[in-house]
């Protein structure tokens, strides 16, 4: 749907080996933006990681497989930190549970 392509530099004929793997997630990174806007997504940040892009978005998209969870506390809430790999990156994004609202509980003195 998307190919993306050297950017129009034509008088620039190759990178260093080190260049052409951060071009290469860049591209990708640009890539899966685009995948993610169509599926109504925000994509709130875009890092590389070893090489690999890696982009924090608010929700995932609907047709999302494979999805990995890391779960640890914040403050009374549990938080997900969700990881799946699209389109040659990585997205994460958050789920956050609430516990249940504490009864009120009058006590005998």
């Amino acid at each position: 749907m998307y190919a993306m392509t050297e950017p129009a530099i034509a008088g620039r004929c190759t990178l260093a080996a080190g260049n052409r793997a951060t071009c290469d997630a860049l591209l990708a990174a640009i890539s899966a933006v685009y995948h993610l806007d169509d599926a109504g997504c925000t994509v709130l940040d875009v890092e590389l990681r070893g090489g690999k892009p890696v982009l924090r978005i608010d929700r995932p998209p609907a047709f999302v497989r494979g999805v990995a969870t890391v779960t640890h506390r914040v403050g009374r809430a549990r938080e997900r930190r969700m990881v799946a790999a699209y389109h040659g990156a990585q997205i994460e994004w958050a789920e956050r549970e609430l516990p249940p609202p504490r009864q009120w509980s009058p006590r005998c003195a």
